[in-house]
């Protein structure tokens, strides 16, 4: 398995491109990995179309975050 791209914010018109109302998740201060994981899970099966985290002081996309 290959890991995912991570884009940054010149990627967002390209991602939103085309979508009518396109849903975004915003997260800053989740720092424990399990609480990011679950935020995915949830975005995923709400339909989110790009998820918005800070570099710097959050949680990284680990195996953790993954499971």
């Amino acid at each position: 398995m290959k890991p995912g791209r991570q884009y940054n914010e010149n990627d967002l018109d390209i991602i939103l491109d085309g979508k009518e109302n396109p849903l975004l998740l915003v997260l800053d201060g989740v720092t424990d990995p399990h609480n990011l994981g679950a935020c995915l899970r949830n975005a995923d099966a709400a339909g989110v179309c790009a998820v918005i985290v800070p570099k710097d002081k959050s949680a990284q996309l680990n195996a953790t975050a993954r499971k």
